[in-house]
C-alpha cells in the first residue's frame, strides 16, 4: 500500500512538472490504481468518455467510428444507415444521481467579456441518440434523443443494473 501511494505522488510531481512521456509519467504503468488516481482535465475526461461509448456499441457488434462533429461525437453502422450519437459524461454522483448537460452552443462566434453562452438541447436535427457516462464507475447508458431536453438526471443503480449497458 506505501509503495503504491510512494508511485502515486512521483506521477502528480511528474505532471506538475509537465513531462510529457507516458513511461516517465507511469513508470508502473499495469498498476490499476495509478490510473485511477490521476486527476484529468473535463476535456480529457470527456474525449476518455466517447472513446468508451464508442468501444460499447463496438462490443455489441456495430461498427463505430469516432467523428466529434457538431452535434455529435460518433457515428454507428446499423441497419445500413448512419446513426449519430453524443456522448455526455459526468464524474461523480449526487446524492445517487448523475446529472447530465445535453446541451449544445448554437453559435460558433467567440464570447468577449465573459458574455453569456447561448446554448440549446439537443434535438433530432443534431443526432439521433445520446450516450450517457458515469466516468467513476465506467458505465454507458444509452438513450434516444428527448428533443430540446437541457439537462437529464440518471440513477447510479441504474447504471449498475445488469442489462444498463445495452442498446436501446
Amino acid at each position: 500500500m506505501e509503495r503504491e501511494r510512494y508511485v502515486v505522488r512521483e506521477c502528480v510531481k511528474k505532471i506538475k512538472n509537465k513531462m510529457t512521456s507516458v513511461h516517465s509519467l507511469f513508470p508502473e504503468i499495469d498498476e490499476p490504481d495509478v490510473l485511477e488516481s490521476r486527476v484529468i482535465d473535463c476535456n480529457m475526461m470527456g474525449l476518455s468518455a466517447e472513446f468508451l461509448a464508442c468501444s460499447v456499441v463496438a462490443g455489441f457488434g456495430f461498427m463505430a467510428h469516432h467523428i466529434n462533429a457538431r452535434g455529435y461525437d460518433f457515428v454507428v453502422e446499423c441497419k445500413g444507415r448512419l446513426m449519430r450519437v453524443q456522448a455526455k459524461s459526468t464524474s461523480k454522483a449526487v446524492n445517487g444521481m448523475y446529472a447530465f448537460n445535453t446541451t449544445y452552443e448554437i453559435s460558433d462566434k467567440l464570447r468577449r467579456g465573459g458574455g453569456k453562452r447561448n446554448t440549446a438541447g439537443l434535438t433530432l436535427t443534431q443526432c439521433d441518440a445520446m450516450a450517457f457516462i458515469a466516468a467513476d464507475i465506467r458505465k454507458v447508458i444509452f438513450l434516444p434523443v428527448q428533443d430540446g431536453s437541457k439537462s437529464i438526471r440518471i440513477s447510479k443503480a441504474e447504471f449498475l443494473a445488469p442489462d444498463a449497458e445495452r442498446l436501446s
